[in-house]
């Protein structure tokens, strides 16, 4: 599902450039899950790139979800939960992670949403790959700024494929749900927070506010 001119054009490349020029304050991990740097929801909320918060997590994209989505119970997963939006950024060559599923911590549904601020790719695709029912999905580069891609990561495997020199991509990664009650299993959050460490050089994936 693909949501196109999600916010105003003016909006849109007033983030985008806030983005770019804060890229240096995010997290760099290279793991074996992933290459790339990123920043959690609660060290955006406090830095430079905060109006990004305001901007995606609100009830006017919310209801454009829902009905895209026909998920009238689609939610934002709480903010406790680091993951509720993040940026996400590649611009070394090798920056990507290889195919995969996400895992989850909630009951219900589990959607991400990525949503492009900026990307120069040496193809005509866009880095970010999927594999609906094991069949592998590029999607057309061109036209891909300012649009919100929803897919159910934790059923959906996909990737973010190698960085080439000279590329570069810069993404907010908003997380939805069905319903906000979590597992209590364990296991799915340790999985989360080792998630959360390779991501972002920390472990815990909610905090109290």
């Amino acid at each position: 599902v693909v949501i196109r001119d999600l916010l105003p054009t003016e909006q849109y490349e007033s983030l985008r450039d806030l983005g770019l020029a804060h890229k240096d304050r995010f997290v760099r991990q290279k793991s074996f899950i992933r290459d790339g740097a990123a920043i959690d929801l609660h060290e955006l909320q406090s830095s430079p790139c905060a109006p990004l918060v305001d901007a995606l997590v609100n009830s006017a994209v919310l209801e454009r979800v829902q009905a895209r989505t026909q998920r009238p119970r689609m939610n934002y997963v709480d903010p406790t939960d680091t993951n509720q939006i993040s940026l996400l950024y590649y611009g070394e060559p090798g920056d990507g992670i290889d195919w995969h599923y996400d895992g989850t911590i909630y009951l219900g549904e589990r959607w991400a949403g990525i949503y492009t601020l900026h990307e120069t790719s040496h193809t005509e695709c866009s880095a970010l790959e999927l594999m609906p029912n094991g069949v592998p999905q590029k999607l057309p580069q061109r036209g891909l700024g300012n649009s919100l891609i929803l897919f159910q990561g934790d059923s959906v495997k996909h990737r973010v494929r190698p960085t080439l020199p000279g590329e570069e991509r810069l993404v907010a990664n908003l997380l939805f749900a069905t319903s906000p009650q979590q597992s209590r299993n364990p296991l799915l959050h340790l999985s989360q927070r080792a998630v959360n460490y390779a991501f972002y050089g920390k472990l815990k994936h909610r905090r109290a506010r």
